[in-house]
């Protein structure tokens, strides 16, 4: 799992070829000055302690080398963020893109960092869309041709591509339904929304 950061992508430090076949719930939370990855409510990666292992290896087997040194420290300064601060613009692969997104049945935008505990319960749960600080939740069986549902009713965005593929949910066995991403360019693009956009906290 990979997170885009500006021009590039930062590991996560966690392969998805670990998962067993099947359904998965992944939850992505920024939060501070990094990205956490959780896989069916279990914490599998971190983008700044994944960077930070090695390099504080490196400074352990050479104490005096400066530049090691300099690394260790410009990973630690929270000044170095290592999630997203820009407006989540689309989910699956852009134009232009190559990194398979598979079958998604639905998606949930929090405007809070959720805990670990409640990604676990949400894991594992339906939602109404009236959630407090949910801001936008689109079950995938609830797609009308080319538009998505937002069942907070604040968004409205199109699918580019990709297409409802028939079969078992994983949350709530929702409708049989999901969408079909090929890997090359399925995306769904999102509103120009200034709620989509990450801040700092």
């Amino acid at each position: 799992i990979e997170l885009k950061n500006g021009g590039g992508f930062v590991d996560s430090g966690y392969d998805m070829k670990q998962c067993s076949p099947g359904w998965h719930h992944l939850a992505v939370v920024g939060q501070a000055d990094t990205t956490r990855f959780y896989i069916d409510g279990e914490k599998v990666g971190d983008t700044k302690a994944y960077l930070l292992a090695p390099a504080e290896k490196v400074l352990k087997d050479r104490p005096d080398d400066d530049a090691a040194r300099k690394n260790v420290a410009n990973l630690k300064d929270p000044k170095y963020i290592l999630k997203p601060q820009t407006a989540l613009a689309t989910i699956g692969n852009l134009r232009r893109g190559g990194q398979p997104a598979g079958k998604l049945a639905e998606v949930r935008i929090w405007g809070v960092a959720l805990n670990e505990a409640e990604i676990a319960v949400n894991s594992r749960s339906l939602l109404s869309g009236n959630e407090p600080d949910l801001l936008a939740y689109y079950p995938m069986n609830e797609a009308k041709e080319n538009i998505m549902v937002d069942r907070t009713g604040k968004t409205q965005v199109t699918v580019e591509q990709a297409f409802v593929w028939g079969c078992s949910a994983a949350i709530g066995n929702l409708g049989h339904k999901v969408l079909q991403f090929d890997g090359v360019n399925d995306f769904v693009q999102l509103a120009d929304d200034q709620g989509m956009k990450f801040g700092t906290d």
